[in-house]
């Protein structure tokens, strides 16, 4: 099975006292009014929702937005995340990035597993030669999208992707757009398998030889939207999940 490392903080304190002799009383919580920020209280405890920690969920917690991959790992993430949109309407993925690799898969969706990836609908994000190349298939051709500069120097760098239809663009550190259309007369993509973050499973066969590697590297505040950037609040994705 593969692994994929996420960085996750220490377990939380589950017991309602601390101390030699349990003199330090913990909070133990008896309604979900005492759980901050929509947060429930489940057997005493605040089961918080997502991007809040501490025992009242009144913490941020920045965590469970991050992930650390090591090449053949990755996250499986279900296609209901990013619904297709409609011919005309944009859609947008937006994260955060610091890696080292020159090559390899960053997000993937295509094809189900187990089905051979050539020639069918996909979009993707991945490296090559450390230059962020997006990509997508929309049945009639495909769009290759390629940034002037390359993203894999072990820095942060904040990178956003979007298409409406055939046209698309990729900005890096909010720099220039570098813009890119797919040919043919097809406007929508029909993907029918899961997003997979940090490479996949069969990637050479999933990808249609597109990529044989995933990256190594950290990935944070994945947002996946159909809006342009910045024209809807938009949440990021909980990565704090069982990786696949």
């Amino acid at each position: 099975m593969n692994m994929t490392q996420l960085f996750t903080p220490d377990s939380p304190l589950v017991c309602g006292s601390a101390g030699e002799r349990c003199e330090v009383v913990k909070f133990l919580c008896q309604s979900d009014t005492q759980c901050q920020n929509g947060g429930t209280c489940v057997e005493g405890k605040c089961v918080c929702t997502p991007g809040h920690t501490g025992l009242s969920c009144d913490e941020n917690s920045p965590y469970q937005y991050s992930a650390l991959f090591q090449n053949d790992g990755w996250i499986a993430l279900p296609k209901s995340v990013f619904p297709r949109s409609a011919h005309d309407s944009p859609e947008t993925i937006e994260m955060e990035i610091n890696t080292s690799s020159s090559e390899g898969l960053i997000l993937w969706q295509g094809v189900v597993p187990g089905e051979h990836g050539k020639g069918k609908d996909f979009i993707s994000l991945g490296l090559q030669n450390g230059h962020l190349v997006f990509s997508y298939q929309l049945g009639s051709g495909e769009a290759r999208i390629r940034s002037t500069k390359a993203i894999n120097d072990g820095e942060w760098h904040k990178i956003t992707a979007a298409r409406v239809g055939k046209y698309g663009y990729i900005q890096i550190d909010e720099g220039d757009k570098q813009h890119g259309q797919s040919k043919g007369p097809s406007l929508m993509v029909n993907t029918k398998g899961s997003i997979y973050l940090g490479g996949a499973p069969g990637m050479t066969a999933m990808t249609g030889g597109k990529f044989s590697s995933g990256i190594t590297g950290c990935i944070r505040n994945l947002m996946l939207t159909n809006a342009r950037p910045g024209l809807q609040p938009a949440q990021a994705i909980d990565l704090q999940i069982t990786p696949v």
